[in-house]
């Protein structure tokens, strides 16, 4: 049996959980998956447990003896958004000012795109971001 290309990519949300319970959940799981990709490529990475804080993970250099912090953004289309701070969902006060903001190397270091439907990851270091337009 063969398997059409529009079917190669994760069932989401199985369970019919609320769209912006259930986006919040999708959001931790490429979080989780992205490190465990790390890891498999043989880096030692743990996740960073504080709701608002810059990054998501950090890596361990090892031999080079430096941490990285790496910011997980998840796609499920053709851009990743390189901008934190933001908020969504209809409990959110639309007349309060923006706090979004572009991530720099005061952030992060490195930028884990990932791919939400085929957990594809891809590296961007911040400079990269730095360096592009807003």
């Amino acid at each position: 049996m063969s398997i059409k290309e529009e079917d190669k990519k994760w069932i989401i949300n199985l369970t019919n959980i609320e769209g912006g319970v259930f986006r919040t959940m999708n959001g931790n799981a490429d979080e989780m998956i992205a490190i465990g990709r790390i890891i498999k490529a043989g880096f030692p990475c743990s996740r960073v447990d504080v709701t608002n804080a810059k990054y998501d993970a950090i890596v361990d250099l090892g031999g080079f003896q430096k941490l990285l912090r790496i910011q997980i953004k998840g796609t499920g289309g053709s851009s990743i958004n390189f901008t934190g701070g933001y908020r969504s969902g209809q409990q959110i006060n639309r007349n309060t000012p923006s706090r979004a903001y572009k991530y720099t190397n005061k952030d992060c270091d490195l930028i884990i795109g990932i791919n939400t439907n085929t957990s594809e990851c891809y590296i961007i270091p911040i400079a990269d971001n730095c360096s592009m337009e807003k």
